[in-house]
């Protein structure tokens, strides 16, 4: 079994990753889109194995990718062609606190990732950082599902099959089974993932990963993003712009810095 530490949460599960979130594109051309603005690079916040950043640098654009995870950064990199290494880079970096040396025009904080940020203090922390690596102008987007889109009575405090998945390539079965810890209190839900890898021989492995993950509200994020500094420019509920509503899964907020440094 692999449990893994706390110095990297994703520790022994970045292989593991890819098989439920690797196909995920609905938010691509969303964030190609803005890229197309930039003549700076493009920033990923928590850029894990990759699938963004990566999808950015295959169309042209130079992009570096931070995560606090050794190993999803190394599958990232794992997957970088030859033929775009020369621009793409992704740092070990804690995006609370982080120095690249260099201004962006865009940074994305893509797919909940803003939502491991679980004190107002490491929210501002972020997006202080961020500020500081954005050149006059630059934006931040990032997506996060809110507060109200979370059904707390609904999550499963019992142990729940998630998904199965077979590697016709080496005859590996992947289940992973998951249980939820619901804490609305602290706008606040701890996930506990086991996954199974049971190979053609009849051996299984487990490994177990956990994370917590904090539900923000729109007014609370709109406060956030105007100290940073940044001018909100719009709330949308999904990726082809619907205003952002009662009905709305997701929240999307994009924001500017000044214009003058």
């Amino acid at each position: 079994m692999t449990n893994p530490g706390a110095a990297d949460p994703y520790g022994g599960y970045a292989r593991i990753y890819d098989l439920e979130h690797a196909s995920y594109g609905e938010d691509l051309a969303f964030y190609a889109n803005l890229a197309a603005r930039c003549e700076l690079p493009v920033l990923e916040l928590g850029a894990g194995t990759g699938r963004v950043a990566l999808h950015l640098t295959r169309l042209g654009h130079r992009v570096t990718g931070i995560d606090t995870s050794a190993e999803m950064l190394e599958v990232a990199r794992e997957k970088t062609e030859r033929a775009i290494r020369n621009r793409v880079r992704f740092v070990q970096a804690d995006m609370r606190s982080f120095d690249l040396g260099e201004r962006f025009d865009l940074a994305i904080c893509a797919y909940g990732t803003f939502q491991h940020l679980l004190t107002t203090e490491g929210q501002r922390a972020c997006l202080a950082s961020t500020v500081c690596h954005l050149a006059p102008g630059g934006m931040l987007v990032l997506a996060i599902r809110p507060v109200t889109s979370v059904r707390w009575s609904e999550l499963e405090d019992t142990l729940k099959h998630q998904w199965s998945y077979h590697d016709e390539a080496t005859g590996e079965w992947f289940t992973r089974w998951t249980v939820v810890e619901r804490h609305p209190a602290t706008q606040t839900a701890r996930r506990i993932h086991y996954v199974d890898r049971t190979g053609p021989d009849g051996g299984v492995r487990r490994t177990v990963v956990e994370h917590e993950l904090r539900y923000t509200g729109r007014y609370e994020l709109e406060a956030l993003l105007a100290a940073a500094g940044l001018r909100g420019e719009g709330l949308y509920g999904d990726y082809d712009l619907a205003p952002y509503d009662d009905s709305s899964d997701l929240l999307i907020a994009v924001a500017r810095r000044a214009g003058e440094d």
